[in-house]
């Protein structure tokens, strides 16, 4: 590396407040407080996050806030192309950071750092050391792991190579503290909605899926990060090959921890009609949430939605990542954040979202896997 940007626990002790750093989550307390200390701009653009205008919009199931935060409008608008991708420095790599942004090992091979242009007071990003292409399959044990780690204050989010990421050449992920992202505080309401129906349950996992305003969500629920894991990459690895999207589908994934005082429900919602999707309702010992890890997965079937190309008063400048997605739209242009409206919203989900039937063959993909078919293809979407 060319110039210092890894901190050491003596670097952060005299931030601490005399907590115990040699605990992850008070360690990396005080990161963010060294960084907001000696890096203005960093607190700066915290600090506009105080006075950023916020408005709530009741959609056909849910609600979603809508919020104006005008420092995300390079993320927004940013290119994302082979071309610009391949010419420009990656902003990512610890020899292109901002002069005054620091980085705190986690792991091995992963670097926290605190996102310059923040969508939360403390929005992190998880960068791999090396330079390497973004790819869920590589990042999803190290976001539970963060999720883990952080004794779930934090819930780690994954924006794809193609539905979000602004770096799409370099490994990341991003955490937020809990319950920043919507959709995982309308958990209880989301897995017994007659919306969702729960396909497969072992005792220690369920896998629920269905379409919530727009948006075909797989969501699984398990007591191990082992049994996630395997899920989470089970259901990507089907929508590759449902969608035919190489080198990996289009997804957005959040990873958070279920606290204890949430309640899911002992046994499957009412089965609703999904093609040649499977419902089930087996009792099992699966009666409570304590300590379970949750795991949201969001197919994509494109980047932008149609208004993001329109010019002149038709054009909205949105960009949906896992964030938006998850029920917290980013709106960085002032006109747009008053003008978008229900309908816009819904609008907007449907054309960068899947619906529901995207999951028509899971049950059976899921099957071949357990017999050693998975290879078998499956029909296009």
């Amino acid at each position: 590396m060319q110039r210092y940007i890894i901190l050491t626990h003596e670097d952060v002790q005299p931030y601490a407040a005399g907590a115990n750093i040699g605990r992850f989550p008070d360690l990396l307390a005080a990161f963010i407080k060294h960084q907001c200390t000696t890096w203005p701009e960093l607190a700066y653009a915290r600090g506009a996050l105080s006075s950023s205008m916020t408005r709530r919009i009741v959609l056909r199931e849910r609600e979603v806030m809508l919020q104006h935060i005008p420092h995300r409008i390079t993320s927004s608008s940013s290119r994302v192309d082979h071309e610009y991708i391949a010419q420009r420095p990656c902003f990512l790599c610890p020899d292109m950071l901002y002069e005054q942004q620091r980085a705190l090992p986690f792991r091995d091979a992963w670097l926290v750092l605190n996102n310059p242009f923040p969508i939360f007071p403390d929005h992190l990003v998880i960068v791999h050391r090396r330079h390497l292409p973004q790819r869920i399959d590589a990042c999803l044990a190290a976001m539970i792991d963060f999720v883990q780690d952080t004794a779930c204050a934090y819930t780690a989010f994954y924006n794809g190579p193609a539905c979000g990421a602004s770096a799409p050449d370099h490994l990341h992920f991003q955490a937020c503290p809990d319950g920043g992202i919507p959709l995982t505080r309308q958990l209880d309401d989301l897995t017994s909605s007659p919306s969702f129906s729960c396909i497969a349950t072992d005792g220690e996992s369920r896998w629920y899926i269905g379409e919530l305003d727009c948006r075909a969500l797989f969501v699984c629920i398990a007591r191990h990060p082992e049994k996630l894991a395997a899920a989470m990459t089970c259901v990507v690895q089907y929508l590759e090959q449902k969608t035919g999207h190489t080198p990996e589908p289009m997804v957005n994934v959040i990873i958070t921890k279920v606290p204890p005082h949430r309640h899911i429900p002992p046994h499957a919602p009412t089965p609703v009609d999904h093609g040649s999707v499977k419902t089930t309702t087996d009792a099992d010992t699966y009666n409570n949430a304590a300590d379970s890890y949750m795991g949201i997965i969001a197919p994509r079937k494109a980047h932008r939605p149609v208004c993001f190309f329109k010019s002149g008063t038709d054009n909205l400048m949105v960009s949906p990542g896992a964030v938006d997605i998850g029920g917290r739209l980013i709106l960085p242009r002032h006109d747009d954040f008053h003008r978008m409206n229900r309908d816009l919203v819904l609008e907007i989900f449907s054309e960068v979202c899947f619906g529901k039937t995207i999951f028509d063959d899971l049950c059976l993909y899921r099957d071949r896997v357990k017999t050693g078919k998975s290879a078998t293809p499956l029909p296009y979407t």
